[in-house]
């Protein structure tokens, strides 16, 4: 399948990523060209990578002292940053972004995540129960009292 058109109007009708474009480009609401451009350049910084260093959580590019801190950017970095033909600044770009995105990925997962507490949500307005021909939302007998009440 080939999409044709800019890419702000693909990306308009994917929900959730009208504000693809503007992020994209900088803030400034960048040109569809200028946007592919980064686009394109993203590819090859992530095509110039191993598929360990694609699937690690950034932390094989940083050079870590013996109390955990980061003391700074090991040699892939430069190998990444040659292979693609980008700048080192730009390689350090893309990987801090995916440490961003895999934080809200971790936030939203999990046992205690931000998707679990959404779907206890979504529960919430129902009645939780069976339904059954006498009481066919499966609404509590408190939620009944309070409907009577009214």
């Amino acid at each position: 399948m080939v999409l044709r058109g800019p890419l702000s109007k693909i990306t308009s009708k994917i929900p959730g990523m009208s504000g693809m474009m503007e992020a994209m480009g900088g803030g400034e609401g960048g040109s569809d060209e200028e946007i592919s451009t980064r686009l394109k350049r993203l590819i090859c910084i992530t095509d110039s990578m191993t598929p360990q260093e694609l699937d690690s959580d950034g932390m094989l590019f940083m050079r870590v002292g013996k109390d955990g801190k980061p003391l700074g950017l090991t040699k892939r970095v430069y190998r990444v940053a040659k292979g693609s033909g980008a700048s080192v600044r730009e390689v350090e770009e893309v990987l801090m972004q995916h440490r961003m995105m895999a934080n809200v990925a971790k936030q939203m997962g999990g046992k205690n995540g931000m998707l679990q507490a959404m779907k206890g949500m979504q529960g919430a307005g129902a009645g939780r129960g069976k339904p059954t021909a006498n009481n066919p939302l499966g609404l509590s007998p408190s939620q009944i009292a309070a409907m009577r009440v009214s």
